[in-house]
């Protein structure tokens, strides 16, 4: 019994020990087996697979009302308002009350003060008092010009007088003046067009005279008048009433004076066309013009207003878009009438493309209006984008919002995923996959969104590529695949 014992007991013995050295040598197996999976790079892959593809241009920019009412009312007094900043009115509520009183005064002021300028100028017209100082002139120069009679024979009429210069001068200037036989087809204009010629030809005369010394005017502690401040002083005598002599001793020549008083009143002329267009546009009573929210008032009761600024504004806050710049690259994808998704949080409403500017313009930084990022100067292109349908409501107009414009769409293409894609000068490849071996291709691509892109050379359906590339993978590398 004893050696039966002791032969199962060696037995055992070496059983065990055979069962701890096959332990020890698979633990070594799967060591080394471990070590060589660990040398692997593990990789993400993906199928090249066919789906329908939509290419979008990603825009940011503020909500603004597609239409707003701004009330001005320069030298208008505010009566009454009958609204308040943030009501919720209706098309057709009365918003506002407005006294004319002031503008009928600048009207009547305006007409009053042309009709002065006007009578100042015809009363200068006197042909003998212009052809009186022409007669001195003339009788400065050895020419032997008889002008003695020139003044005293001229009649009130300013062809007359016209005529009989023209004829004098003529005898020495060869007739390089030429004038109508008859006036009657020349407007009152016209013709002191051609009197004013005839001063020049006189001036002109002058000047062939020698020089003559004159004694130096006195100087004085006060400081000359600036040329602003003597021609608008000079021009608001006219237009006093006076006649045109003040001007014709401050100016030297005849011409200067009727081109300065000539000058004043077309520009009173001016103020009083535009006295009247605004008699004529204001409004005693404003009305809204859209439902909507009152968003700004800038005006009290009883107040002349004194500013060209709105003194109320009406948002029509059921129809919103954006307006933005675009630069020269993604002007070119941009057509009337694309569709477009915007997306604000949780919420996505649709739109269109309503307006695409047909010129580039420099930007400027309104508050409502958004311009190319980091670059206010650049020129740009502008583009309206208007939402038509959504919640409407829960935008608030000044927040951005991003808009998508879906600037071309493909069904059933071959696509990559857009983390596969590389490029090396100015071509586009992928890493395929097969058995664990990478293998550099180079694609020719289409049209992408944001997670596809449209492979039309290079790969078939069914392929696997790499998502997301290490930089250090090499052509044949075998690898790991993270599923």
């Amino acid at each position: 019994m004893n050696n039966i014992e002791k032969k199962l007991k060696k037995n055992k013995r070496n059983r065990m020990i055979g069962l701890i050295v096959l332990a020890v040598v698979l633990l070594i197996i799967f060591f080394f087996l471990f070590k060589q999976e660990e040398k692997l790079v593990q990789v993400q892959s993906d199928i090249v697979e066919r789906r329908d593809i939509t290419s979008t241009l990603n825009l940011n920019s503020e909500i603004i009302p597609s239409n707003i009412q701004d009330v001005t009312a320069l030298n208008q007094e505010v009566k009454k308002i009958h609204v308040e900043l943030g009501q919720r009115v209706k098309k057709g509520d009365l918003l506002l009350e407005l006294d004319t009183k002031k503008l009928k005064e600048n009207y009547e002021e305006a007409s009053k003060t042309l009709d002065s300028a006007n009578e100042a100028m015809q009363g200068a017209i006197d042909p003998s008092s212009f052809l009186g100082d022409s007669s001195n002139l003339l009788g400065g120069i050895d020419f032997s010009i008889d002008t003695s009679g020139i003044g005293q024979d001229i009649s009130a009429s300013i062809e007359d007088a016209i005529t009989r210069a023209a004829e004098e001068l003529g005898k020495k200037l060869d007739e390089k003046i030429k004038i109508p036989d008859d006036f009657s087809f020349l407007t009152e204009e016209q013709k002191l067009e051609l009197y004013n010629e005839l001063m020049k030809a006189l001036k002109n005369l002058q000047n062939e005279l020698p020089e003559t010394e004159t004694e130096p005017e006195p100087e004085t502690d006060t400081e000359p008048e600036t040329d602003i401040e003597s021609s608008t002083g000079n021009l608001m005598r006219v237009a006093a009433g006076n006649d045109l002599s003040s001007l014709l001793n401050n100016n030297g020549s005849i011409e200067n004076a009727f081109s300065q008083a000539g000058g004043l009143t077309s520009q009173l002329q001016l103020s009083k066309s535009s006295a009247k267009k605004a008699l004529d546009n204001a409004k005693t009573k404003v009305y809204a013009e859209y439902n909507g929210l009152i968003v700004n008032i800038n005006a009290k009761e009883g107040e002349l207003v004194e500013t060209t600024e709105p003194i109320l504004s009406l948002y029509d806050d059921s129809s919103l878009e954006i307006s933005l710049g675009v630069n020269r690259y993604d002007a070119k994808k941009i057509k009337k009438d694309q569709d477009v998704i915007f997306k604000s949080d949780d919420l996505e409403l649709k739109g269109k493309v309503s307006f695409v500017s047909p010129i580039a313009t420099k930007n400027n930084n309104n508050s409502l209006f958004s311009n190319i990022e980091g670059q206010a100067d650049a020129a740009s292109v502008k583009v309206t984008l208007k939402i038509t349908s959504g919640k409407t409501d829960e935008l608030i107009i000044g927040f951005p919002i991003d808009a998508y414009i879906i600037t071309d769409k493909k069904e059933n293409v071959l696509t990559v995923p857009t983390q596969s894609i590389l490029s090396e000068q100015e071509k586009n490849y992928v890493y395929l996959l097969k058995d664990n071996l990478v293998s550099k291709r180079y694609i020719e691509t289409g049209i992408e969104s944001e997670l596809y892109v449209e492979v039309i050379e290079g790969l078939e359906e069914g392929d696997r590529v790499v998502l997301n590339p290490p930089s250090d993978l090499e052509e044949n590398q075998k690898v790991s695949i993270d599923e």
